[in-house]
């Protein structure tokens, strides 16, 4: 059965006023499970002082006791509290969250477990909500043959929302995201990639210590993205990162200059407009004008019983409160623009939008200054070893596009990034004792081909064997816009062709070289980081390069090319 839209106009009220809402009517929206099901959000550990809060969670508790037996309500209360977090943090972004009912994820050694999220109080807070009827959830399977599978996932139902309603919680920035306990993370590589166990040495207690004494130090500085009207944007990063990232408080909005309302509805744009504009003919929202700003008032969709087929019962979203404030109204438009694209049944269409891209002034801003709140890193090791992987996460810095991180600003002074230039196959010509100057992705097939080659060796670097590097190869081509070339098994004939090109290192092309490389990259990253720090200069890794305040660019060089050498033994190139 094709996608359907079947929808009647709600009966409204405003979301500020004492009114309850009618819900005696409703949208039914049909769409495909995958779409909506498996884009979910991971249970996440978040911190939070409201009082509003925890007097929405004294409430609640006062519900949950009397169902199930309380050893310790301190701890209960901190999982419930964990929960409804989760909850109103995926609400906003239209998404379920998922969690798993595996004990093994609960095990002493894991993060929940180390945080005293324990299996045996969390599962039963969550199915208490469920009868009580404040969330919603849909259970987790696992099909052995396939080896396919999908953990629980859960979602808020209105009557916690009219709960968070009564606790004056519609306004973001009451919560932020909890540091990851460890600096360092060993995996177990099998297939729930475990965090494990692993015995202190003193190799690894100096990794912690550098890294404890980097994040303290990252703290004393400010780092901001300076972005003016004419920056290109993308709906994935208003979407994706920067909506996440303000709900979490792993970002901050520091300056917002407006030219007009946000989302002009003028603009000559059509993916980004709001709402009432852009679907005119099957809008998922009804909508009203508020102060000049449109605020989405609510969507309600009922389950169908179809199968292979689900939608939760229904969603409310309540906007921001103070519209008059820019920061709230340019959390509301992140909110509308979100959920529009996140209920959007057209997998396609939900695609398209996220890739669209456009200056900041064409919805309505002509600057805006964004601090980055959540700037630590950890490292991660893969496969039960310390010799494989172990690069630096976590920093929000790092996950902003290539295209805004020349605007970012360390303590209000612009930055310069430096970076290894074809970083891992340069390092493979060296662990040959070849010193590789040339560009290895001009000489496959000439400028042209250039683009196409870069994504081709990326992917066969890294990848396990070839099976996943031609699966790689063709995502990694499509993410970029790149098409195929023309002729039979055009993947092969890129490996192939790579491979000629570069015949001294072919044997490690597909031949999962990339995590032994991330090891070596990842000790020499820690090097120049530290080396900074001594002299008293902040960088900010970002894998292959390093971001510094402009007027230490030199000094970043030097010890980039020093680090390296001292570690493979030949100088590298740095663009």
């Amino acid at each position: 059965m094709t996608d359907q839209i079947i929808y009647n106009t709600p009966t409204l009220v405003l979301p500020y006023s004492q009114e309850h809402w009618d819900l005696s009517q409703s949208f039914n929206i049909i769409k495909d499970d995958n779409n909506w099901l498996e884009d979910a959000l991971p249970l996440d550990i978040y911190n939070s002082n409201s009082k509003r809060l925890r007097g929405l969670i004294d409430s609640l508790f006062t519900e949950v006791e009397l169902i199930i037996p309380i050893h310790s309500r301190h701890r209960y209360k901190e999982v419930l509290k964990m929960v409804i977090i989760n909850l109103w943090h995926a609400h906003f972004l239209g998404k379920p969250i998922m969690y798993s009912r595996d004990t093994a994820y609960y095990s002493r050694n894991s993060r929940y477990g180390k945080l005293f999220i324990k299996y045996d109080r969390l599962i039963p807070v969550i199915d208490t909500l469920e009868t009580l009827g404040y969330i919603q959830q849909k259970c987790g399977f696992w099909d052995d043959k396939k080896k396919l599978g999908r953990i629980t996932r859960m979602w808020s139902t209105f009557k916690l929302w009219k709960q968070f309603r009564v606790y004056n919680l519609n306004q973001h920035g009451f919560y932020s995201i909890a540091r990851t306990e460890n600096v360092i993370i060993l995996r177990d590589g099998e297939k729930h990639n475990k965090e494990m166990n692993f015995v202190m040495n003193p190799d690894i207690r100096c990794l912690v210590d550098d890294l404890e004494h980097y994040n303290k130090f990252v703290e004393e500085h400010s780092i901001t993205v300076n972005l003016n009207k004419e920056v290109q944007i993308t709906t994935e990063f208003l979407s994706n990162t920067l909506h996440k990232s303000l709900l979490k408080h792993t970002i901050e909005v520091e300056l917002l200059k407006l030219s007009t309302r946000i989302g002009n509805p003028n603009s000559t744009n059509n993916i980004h407009r709001p709402l009432i504009q852009q679907f005119s003919s099957d809008s998922l929202y009804t909508t009203i004008t508020t102060n000049q700003h449109i605020i989405p008032y609510h969507t309600l969709y009922n389950t169908t019983t179809m199968t292979q087929r689900f939608l939760p019962d229904y969603m409310i979203y309540f906007g921001f409160r103070d519209v008059d404030r820019s920061t709230d109204m340019l959390t509301n438009f992140l909110t509308d623009l979100s959920l529009s694209i996140s209920m959007d049944p057209k997998r396609e269409r939900q695609k398209e939008r996220l890739k669209e891209k456009y200056p900041l002034g064409d919805i309505g801003i002509d600057r805006l200054v964004l601090r980055l709140v959540y700037e630590y890193i950890h490292r991660v090791f893969n496969r039960k070893s310390f010799k494989l992987g172990g690069r630096g996460y976590g920093a929000i810095h790092q996950r902003l596009p290539k295209n805004l991180r020349p605007y970012i600003h360390i303590n209000g002074q612009p930055t310069v990034e430096s970076d290894y230039s074809a970083y891992h196959i340069r390092m493979l010509y060296h662990m040959e004792g070849i010193d590789y100057s040339d560009d290895p992705y001009l000489v496959c097939e000439g400028p042209e081909m250039r683009a196409t080659y870069k994504a081709v060796g990326l992917v066969a670097i890294n990848a396990e064997n070839v099976g996943k590097a031609y699966g790689g190869i063709f995502d990694e081509l499509k993410s970029r816009g790149i098409p195929l070339p023309a002729g039979k098994k055009p993947i092969t004939r890129l490996v192939n062709r790579f491979k000629d090109a570069h015949p001294r290192i072919a044997k490690y092309i597909c031949a999962d070289m990339g995590v032994h490389l991330m090891n070596i990259d990842s000790r020499i990253m820690n090097n120049i980081l530290m080396k900074l720090m001594d002299r008293g200069i902040l960088g900010l890794s970002v894998f292959d390069s390093v971001i510094v305040a402009e007027q230490h660019q030199d000094f970043l060089r030097e010890i980039m090319v020093e680090e390296y050498k001292k570690e493979m033994g030949f100088e590298p190139i740095i663009d």
